[in-house]
């Protein structure tokens, strides 16, 4: 690329400060649900998803440019734009349009210099869509001056158009065994192909939905395409039957398929589907755009395009429903993130909060659907969404069922199908909006045990407590029910997560657990932690208002191998006075110290009779979570039960030490 003036200034004004151009570090995170794309007009649009994507100046060999006003030639652009690993921006149409300058600036941002020269096929840095009466030769003329290697992607009309992109798709790409068909006259197919087809480095064709033109025909069929897989996009009313048939008659040995639903939004669903398959690695992230109006293309094309850029598919939703095949991917996938395009006079905001809690398994595209199960005896597993908190103990059997909405045969325990004891799970009913929650009662040492009950299995199974059972999924097929969780009594603070119940001796899949949310510095043992056999001060902060810790330092000996925590021996607050443990007591009694390696957290109780003895008075549980550190020192939040019994829970920060 050649230095011209206008690129000589344009330096020295951003070294000068003289323009505001976004940097690296001015750019919107790409991490997380977000909302991106707000605004209405299209060179506005395509600014922002530039701006949200491309956080790197002078970091895309190319761009692509089209027309704002009409979707026309921008059914190819995507697939463009995503094989040549750039972004689509759009400027006026019409054949005396200047370039827009805010276009002009964003080309300027993005790209970098040329490494090739112009007359290369692979050394063009702007592809512009259309003839100059799409997009005019002013345009073009300006990009040039700029000192951008230009080529113009144009024909007579919009097939010829696309067939000129796909050529240079072709060109591009070193996949170019497959090539895609859409309608020419609708947006919707080829929208969401755009992102699947830029992906993948495949070209889209056009066709009217009633006939296969001819020079698409030609384009198709030239032996030197070598086309191993047509697959048309969209039903039969998208593209009728016949050019089907006719693309089927004409393609030899060559794979002629569909991609299609009974809607816009099941297509695109099917084409996500598709594109998941053909794209090895992790599952991608979901778009939604509304789908059903007729400006709606602006977001749905430009957003496919930088689908290279984040690994995503683009799926249609109305303003205010997600739509149901939408959903069920959503709900089926579970992808990180759901970004959605447009403002919410576009997708509303209760449209994206519920896409976005389906794809995160916190809801269900139908919560009034209760399913039925059969009575039976569970086996429950949890896994918690609390970083740095150990998630509820799994249960082990509790037995109940499900019919018509009410819950029923809560009797018999421990596998025993007999109705002559109460259950573990007694009291158990539905309630909430549309009997969606299950409330689960577990009777057991802290609660009231109905006569004829002996201790339940499994621990926390005998707490005694509550918990809400939500957007409960049965699947008939694999015999497991599934949703949310949340405990609704536990001193140490909330506990809720995802949870499957199943029969015993059933082979399920693993269910996620939340990550801490502190990466601990130290290594070793089953989860990472291990802490050397020495006697350690602990130190106690309290962050609690208007609650002392009930002890502010103390000294214990213990060790922790293996995720297992072992008391070894007395630890002295000084000479002559009882020492207090942790773990195991010295005589070899076991006591319920542990590790929970999942969340990095040790209960740690410190027993002792002797009152002289301020590290535990009384004996007591001190739950100390997100520990990091080494062997100089250990630290972490705790939660103590020994706060008082009519105030607040007394929690806080402790350090711990070696003597």
């Amino acid at each position: 690329m050649r230095k011209s003036p206008l690129k000589l200034f344009l330096a020295l004004a951003m070294l000068l400060g003289l323009m505001v151009v976004p940097t690296a570090a001015q750019a919107v995170t790409t991490s997380g649900n977000r909302r991106i794309a707000t605004a209405t007009e299209p060179t506005a649009v395509s600014i922002q998803i530039s701006q949200h994507f491309i956080k790197t100046n002078q970091s895309l060999n190319a761009v692509v440019i089209a027309r704002s006003d009409q979707f026309a030639d921008n059914l190819n652009g995507s697939a463009l734009a995503g094989t040549a690993k750039g972004v689509l921006l759009l400027t006026d149409g019409g054949p005396d349009a200047e370039l827009r300058p805010e276009i002009r600036t964003e080309v300027n941002r993005v790209l970098k210099s040329a490494t090739k020269p112009c007359t290369d096929p692979a050394g063009t840095q702007v592809y512009i869509l259309g003839g100059d009466q799409a997009v005019s030769a002013a345009v073009e003329s300006t990009l040039v001056n700029d000192g951008w290697c230009v080529k113009r992607l144009g024909g007579a009309n919009r097939f010829e158009t696309a067939i000129s992109i796909a050529d240079v798709i072709r060109t591009l790409s070193n996949k170019v065994d497959t090539t895609f068909i859409a309608r020419s006259h609708n947006f919707a197919d080829a929208a969401t192909g755009g992102a699947c087809a830029g992906r993948l480095q495949h070209p889209i064709l056009v066709t009217a939905s009633g006939s296969l033109k001819s020079v698409v025909s030609a384009n198709l069929f030239d032996g030197a395409k070598k086309n191993n897989r047509i697959i048309l996009m969209g039903g039969e009313v998208a593209l009728e039957a016949k050019v089907f048939d006719e693309i089927k008659s004409k393609a030899g040995s060559t794979t002629v398929t569909r991609l299609y639903g009974p809607s816009r939004q099941d297509t695109a669903v099917e084409i996500a589907k598709f594109c998941d398959n053909e794209v090895a690695g992790d599952k991608p992230d979901v778009m939604i755009v509304n789908g059903y109006e007729l400006d709606t293309w602006v977001y749905a094309l430009v957003g496919g395009a930088v689908s290279w850029q984040e690994n995503v598919v683009v799926l249609y939703v109305k303003k205010d429903d997600v739509l149901d095949s939408t959903c069920k991917y959503l709900e089926t996938l579970q992808p990180g993130t759901v970004i959605t395009l447009g403002p919410v006079d576009k997708v509303a905001e209760t449209t994206k909060t519920k896409a976005e809690s389906v794809a995160a398994g916190n809801a269900s595209c139908d919560p009034a659907a209760v399913p039925t199960v059969a009575r039976q005896t569970w086996k429950v597993e949890f896994a918690g969404d609390i970083p740095g908190k150990a998630p509820t103990a799994n249960w082990d059997l509790v037995r109940f069922g499900i019919n018509a909405g009410t819950v029923e045969g809560t009797k018999g325990q421990n596998g025993n199908n007999s109705d002559s004891k109460s259950s573990c799970a007694f009291g158990s009913v539905l309630k909430g909006a549309n009997n969606s929650t299950l409330v689960v009662t577990i009777a057991g040492g802290f609660g009231s045990v109905p006569s004829g009950t002996s201790e339940c299995e499994g621990e926390p199974s005998s707490l005694g407590s509550k918990w809400d059972f939500t957007n409960l999924k049965y699947v008939e097929a694999t015999g497991i029910l599934s949703g949310n969780y949340a405990r609704r009594t536990d001193f140490a603070g909330p506990d809720t997560g995802k949870f499957q119940m199943y029969k015993n001796g059933t082979t399920t899949p693993d269910l996620p657990v939340a990550s801490p949310t502190i990466v601990p510095a130290t290594s070793g043992g089953a989860c990472g932690l291990t802490i050397a056999v020495k006697t350690y001060e602990l130190v106690f902060t309290g962050t609690t208002p208007g609650i002392k810790p009930p002890e502010s330092k103390f000294r214990v000996r213990f060790a922790v191998n293996n995720g297992v925590v072992a008391g070894t021996s007395a630890a002295y607050q000084g000479a002559g006075q009882p020492y207090a443990y942790a773990g195991a007591n010295p005589g070899g009694t076991p006591n319920t110290g542990r590790v929970v390696c999942e969340s990095r957290r040790m209960d740690v109780n410190l027993n002792s009779s002797q009152t002289a003895n301020p590290s535990s008075p009384n004996g007591g549980t001190w739950k100390l979570t997100n520990i990091v550190g080494n062997a100089a020192e250990f630290t972490g939040d705790y939660t103590s039960d020994r706060g008082s019994s009519s105030g607040p829970t007394d929690v806080g920060t402790f350090t711990m030490k070696p003597l």
